[in-house]
């Protein structure tokens, strides 16, 4: 069934895009993950993915979550987050994830 969905992807989807996700999520994935453990070999603890939370405004209740829905709202202003990029990318980091909203 795989390998059947598999053959059905790569005759459909447009080479472009299917090229892309290989590059992002294999290449660059793999890519990410071996700077990730040279660092930790030279001792140095920086995240091979990076989640960064851009706003506590959210009334949805999930369990788990750790926003305080009751505390104050805080947001990160587009020039701290481009800020926190920049630097995740100079250091290697290449997968981001947004939370929040």
């Amino acid at each position: 069934m795989f390998l059947r969905m598999m053959s059905r992807v790569v005759r459909t989807v447009d080479k472009r895009c299917l090229w892309k996700f290989v590059w992002n999520f294999g290449v660059k994935g793999a890519l990410s993950v071996e700077r990730f453990k040279r660092r930790l070999a030279r001792g140095e603890y920086f995240p091979a993915f990076l989640h960064i939370s851009i706003t506590s405004r959210c009334n949805l209740r999930c369990q788990g979550c750790w926003v305080d829905v009751s505390g104050p709202e805080r947001r990160l202003e587009f020039e701290e987050l481009d800020r926190v990029v920049q630097g995740a990318k100079r250091a290697g980091n290449s997968f981001f994830g947004l939370l929040g909203g």
